[in-house]
């Protein structure tokens, strides 16, 4: 198969990338579902893979790390609610991830440990405000997610829970890929389908 070119113009991939350029990263969940994601200009480890110092891949799925690997990426299977590394780095990535795990603290607590001085996490996830969600919710209608995810959060309850783990939520950006959303004369909270956090470690 063909990959298509990165989409560096991506709100989700243009903020990550702009704070992982040059530095050691970890990937978390870099084979996002399915061993031919590394096709889509949407795949963010490979916008890592081409523009950090350093990147290495932990997923889960073995069939798709091994794909993957066999492509000549730096991949390993793990488990990102309990992973270490030989090497400490400057960036731990979970992108869209958090919302699928059971155990989200474990996660916190192995990226911390991860991570060198003056490193951070950065976290990205569904916006539960979503107008759309919000519409769906005012009717009284269960919102509709992906049947993987096992909860939501917002940029307060990811503060409340982060900062239990040693974490500060910093900046906060909401993002869509969508032009209509982001044109949409509404609150940012309400009209962007995802956002995304810088965390650091508390000294």
């Amino acid at each position: 198969m063909t990959a298509e070119p990165v989409a560096w113009d991506d709100p989700k991939i243009a903020y990550v990338v702009t704070r992982c350029r040059g530095r050691r990263v970890i990937d978390l969940g870099c084979v996002m579902h399915d061993p031919r994601a590394y096709t889509s200009r949407y795949w963010l480890h490979r916008a890592l893979a081409e523009s950090a110092a350093e990147v290495t891949g932990i997923d889960l799925d073995s069939e798709g790390v091994a794909a993957l690997a066999a492509r000549g990426y730096r991949v390993l299977q793990g488990d990102a609610e309990d992973f270490s590394v030989t090497e400490r780095v400057d960036v731990v990535v979970a992108g869209d991830i958090i919302e699928h795990l059971g155990n989200p603290g474990g996660l916190l607590r192995s990226a911390r440990e991860a991570l060198v001085p003056g490193g951070c996490l950065i976290i990205q996830t569904p916006n539960p405000w979503y107008w759309r969600n919000s519409v769906k919710a005012m009717w009284g209608r269960e919102v509709a997610n992906n049947p993987e995810h096992t909860c939501w959060f917002d940029p307060r309850t990811m503060r409340q829970l982060t900062a239990r783990f040693g974490f500060e939520l910093g900046e906060v950006a909401f993002h869509s890929r969508y032009r209509r959303d982001r044109w949409l004369p509404l609150p940012r909270g309400w009209k962007h389908t995802s956002w995304s956090g810088v965390l650091t470690p508390r000294a």
